[in-house]
C-alpha cells in the first residue's frame, strides 16, 4: 500500500512556482464560475442582481445541471445550442481538473519532483502518485481561464446575453 508516510524524504512544502500555478487554477475557476453564471441569467432572463443572488451559493454541479436544463427548455436545435453544449462540456472537463488540483495533497520526493497524491473513498480507499509540474498547472489554468472567457464571449456574440432582463 502506498501512502505519504512511507515515502522516505517526503516534505510537504512545494515550489513556489507550483503554489502560484495552483492559485492561478483557483482564481481561472473563479472566472469560470461567473461564466456560468452569466450563461444562467441569460438563459433564465433574470436581471444581473437576480442572477448573482440565486447563482452564487449554488455548487458547480447543481449550475451544469441547471445550465443544460436552460439550454434544453430555451434553445433550439442547431449552431448555437451545438456551441453552448460543447462550452459547457468543457467547462465540466474544467471543473475536473480544478478539482483534482485544488483538492489532490502536495508533496516533494527527496530527489526534488514535485507530485500529487489523489486520494478516493468511494466504496474502497485508494491512493494515487502522479509527478507534477507548475508547467503543467498552469496549462491546466489557461484551459479554464480560456474556456470562462470563451463563453462569456459566446453569450454576446450569440445575443444570448441581451436576454438578460433589464429590469428588476
Amino acid at each position: 500500500r502506498w501512502s505519504l508516510r512511507a515515502v522516505k524524504g517526503f516534505v510537504a512544502k512545494i515550489s513556489e512556482d507550483l503554489t502560484h500555478a495552483i492559485g492561478a487554477v483557483s482564481i481561472a475557476y473563479s472566472q469560470l464560475d461567473y461564466a456560468l453564471h452569466a450563461a444562467i441569467t441569460s438563459l433564465a432572463g433574470l436581471t444581473e442582481e437576480t442572477g448573482l443572488a440565486v447563482t452564487t451559493h449554488i455548487a458547480f454541479p447543481v449550475k451544469m445541471g441547471i445550465l443544460r436544463s436552460l439550454i434544453d427548455l430555451k434553445l433550439e436545435d442547431g449552431e448555437v445550442r451545438t456551441e453552448l453544449l460543447a462550452l459547457v462540456d468543457r467547462a465540466a472537463d474544467g471543473n475536473a481538473r480544478r478539482n483534482g488540483i485544488i483538492h489532490d495533497s502536495w508533496a516533494v520526493r527527496n530527489d526534488g519532483a514535485e507530485f500529487r497524491v489523489a486520494t478516493k473513498a468511494r466504496g474502497k480507499l485508494s491512493m494515487t502518485s502522479t509527478e507534477a509540474t507548475a508547467a503543467a498547472v498552469l496549462a491546466d489554468a489557461t484551459f479554464i481561464r480560456s474556456t470562462s472567457l470563451d463563453l462569456i464571449d459566446f453569450l454576446r456574440d450569440s445575443g444570448l446575453a441581451r436576454r438578460a432582463a433589464q429590469t428588476p
